[in-house]
């Protein structure tokens, strides 16, 4: 096996930037800030790289699709892909960079406006995983049930007309169990990240590896 292959490397840099970056953050060392701030601007450097072959890898895919692809629907599409994308980054480049009425425009016209547009398609989801999970079959599913009322009706402006008292129901469940709930989430979720941290650096954890292809 070529040493370039071997899964030690890949763990020895990781673990040694990680410990590099945690102790940055808790420590107040000049040279080791220093080191770090490089490395952030490589990272940086490195994303825009991986970008950019996001973008050949993009292109030759699609670009197989058009010139290849029996499928008429198919090539049109694939070709619709590779004409926003070039005409959008070209739009991009052009002085003063990003800040182009053109660029602007059509940003704040089409990516600004379809990005809530696909996400408000959610909302069918949501109601159909709603009318499924609040059926009142046991006490759990049925104190769910009735603090989603609540919520919803706090949210909704009917809320308050119904009943003054959904407002303070509504306000109390939104400032107190929900907060805690989520403060809950994030704190389990935060260890659970440290957890995966110490495994990584210890080469304990190596799935990453293979899911690159690594040995």
């Amino acid at each position: 096996m070529s040493w370039a292959r071997r899964r030690e490397i890949p763990l020895f840099i990781t673990a040694i930037l990680g410990i590099m970056a945690f102790a940055d953050y808790f420590f107040d060392i000049p040279v080791l800030h220093s080191a770090v701030s490089d490395l952030q601007v490589w990272i940086i450097i490195l994303a825009a790289f991986a970008m950019f072959m996001g973008v050949i890898g993009l292109t030759i895919v699609h670009g197989r699709v058009v010139l290849r692809d029996k499928d008429i629907v198919r090539r049109a599409l694939s070709a619709w892909t590779l004409f926003l994308m070039y005409f959008m980054a070209i739009l991009g480049l052009l002085p003063p960079m990003t800040a182009h009425p053109s660029f602007q425009w059509l940003y704040s016209t089409t990516i600004a406006a379809l990005d809530p547009t696909v996400y408000s398609i959610l909302a069918f989801y949501i109601t159909s995983a709603s009318y499924r999970a609040f059926r009142a079959r046991n006490l759990e599913t049925t104190i769910f049930l009735i603090a989603g009322i609540i919520v919803i009706l706090y949210n909704a402006p009917i809320g308050g007309y119904l009943h003054p008292g959904i407002v303070t129901l509504g306000s109390w469940a939104m400032n107190v169990p929900i907060v805690a709930g989520q403060r809950a989430i994030m704190v389990g979720a935060a260890i659970g990240a440290l957890a995966l941290a110490i495994r990584t650096f210890t080469g304990r954890e190596s799935a990453w590896l293979r899911a690159g292809g690594g040995g």
